[in-house]
C-alpha cells in the first residue's frame, strides 16, 4: 500500500466510514497504534435499560484530569475518539470536553440515548462530532419499558429528527434478544423512515444488568443473520443510503480500548474472566504509549475491523 493512502486512512476514517476493508486491513498491519479508543465519561445514566453492561457507581474524573488525557492520546496520535456512558450527556462539562477534543483535530463520535438532546445542544454537536450513535432497541412500547423511560421512543424519534434539521450525522444502535426479534424490521424501517445513515445491531452482551435476562433472551447469532439477511440485496451497496451491521460479542474478537471514568484503561470483551474485562492500567498514573506496549491482545483489537457482518 501507498504511504499517502495509508494517510488518507487515517485523516479521513471514522465509525460510519464503508472505506474499503483492504484499505483498513494494510491500515492495520503497518500502524503502531491503534485505530480508535472509547472514552467513558460517565456512569450516570437517566434511563435503566435492562441490557446495560455498565452498572455500578464510578466517580467521574474531573475536567482536568480527561484533559490531560485527552492531551496524551492527542500526543500519540490516536485519531478517533468514541465518547459513551452511562449516558455523556448527564456531564454539564460535555460541550468543553468535545471542544477540547475537537480542537485536537480528532474525531468524535458520540454515543447517546437521545433523551437529552435538544436544538442548543445540537447545534453546539454540528462541526464537531463526526457521528451521533443513538440507542433504539425496537417499537415505540417496547422501547419505552425496556429503557424504563415512558415517552423515551417519542423524544429520541423528534431529536433524531432535530439532528436530520440541523445535518448532524446519526446512526441507530439496537441490542437484539429473543423479545424485540420481531421488531428489527421496524427498527430498520424507523432508521430509513428518519434517514439515518447506519444501523447498527448488537447481539447481548452477557455484562452488568444483562446478565439478569441474558438466559431467557440470548439468541444465536444465525438466527438474527436469518432475520437481518433478507435486506442484504437491498442495503450496504454503493448505492445504499443506509448500512447494517451486526456485532457479535460472543466470538470475543473485538477487544475495544476503553477508558474507564476513573481513568482505568481496559480490553472488552475478555471472555477468560468472569468481568469480561482486562485490565491494561490507568492512564492517570501511566502514559498511554506504555500502557498500549503492554496490550496483550493486539491482533484481537485488530481483528474486530474484520469480524462483524455488513448487509
Amino acid at each position: 500500500m501507498k504511504k499517502q493512502n495509508l494517510k488518507f486512512l487515517r485523516k479521513n476514517i471514522y465509525y460510519d466510514s464503508q472505506l474499503d476493508e483492504y484499505l483498513i486491513g494494510e491500515y492495520c498491519r503497518k500502524s503502531p497504534i491503534p485505530l480508535s479508543v472509547c472514552l467513558e465519561v460517565t456512569r450516570a445514566c437517566n434511563f435503566r435499560c435492562k441490557h446495560c453492561s455498565e452498572v455500578g457507581s464510578m466517580n467521574d474524573m474531573s475536567t482536568k484530569n480527561i484533559v490531560k488525557i485527552i492531551d496524551d492520546l492527542a500526543d500519540n496520535d490516536i485519531k478517533r475518539i468514541s465518547i459513551s456512558g452511562g449516558e455523556p450527556l448527564m456531564r454539564k462539562d460535555l460541550s468543553e470536553i468535545i471542544q477540547i477534543i475537537s480542537d485536537k483535530k480528532m474525531i468524535i463520535s458520540l454515543s447517546t440515548n437521545g433523551y437529552l438532546l435538544n436544538e442548543e445542544i445540537i447545534k453546539k454537536l454540528k462541526g464537531r462530532v463526526a457521528n451521533l450513535r443513538i440507542s433504539l432497541h425496537g417499537k415505540e412500547k417496547f422501547h419505552d419499558n425496556f429503557v424504563g423511560v415512558n415517552g423515551a421512543y417519542k423524544k429520541v424519534i423528534q431529536n433524531i429528527k432535530l439532528c436530520a434539521k440541523h445535518s448532524v450525522p446519526v446512526g441507530l444502535v439496537c441490542t437484539v434478544m429473543q423479545s424485540n426479534l420481531s421488531e428489527l424490521v421496524d427498527v430498520i424501517e424507523i432508521g430509513k423512515e428518519i434517514a439515518v445513515n447506519k444501523i447498527t445491531f448488537y447481539s447481548l452482551f452477557n455484562k452488568g444488568r444483562a446478565k439478569e435476562i441474558f438466559d431467557t433472551e440470548k439468541i444465536a447469532i444465525n438466527t438474527i443473520n436469518q432475520v437481518l439477511g433478507q435486506y442484504k440485496p437491498n442495503l450496504n451497496s454503493k448505492n445504499s443510503e443506509l448500512c447494517i451491521k451486526l456485532v457479535n460479542w460472543e466470538n470475543g474478537l473485538r477487544k475495544s480500548l476503553i477508558i474507564l471514568p476513573n481513568g482505568n484503561l481496559i480490553a472488552s470483551p475478555f471472555l477468560e474472566k468472569s468481568n469480561l474485562v482486562y485490565n491494561i492500567g490507568n492512564l492517570l498514573n501511566d502514559n498511554f504509549a506504555s500502557l498500549w506496549k503492554k496490550f496483550p491482545f493486539k491482533q484481537d483489537y485488530y481483528a474486530k475491523h474484520f469480524s462483524d457482518t455488513y448487509y
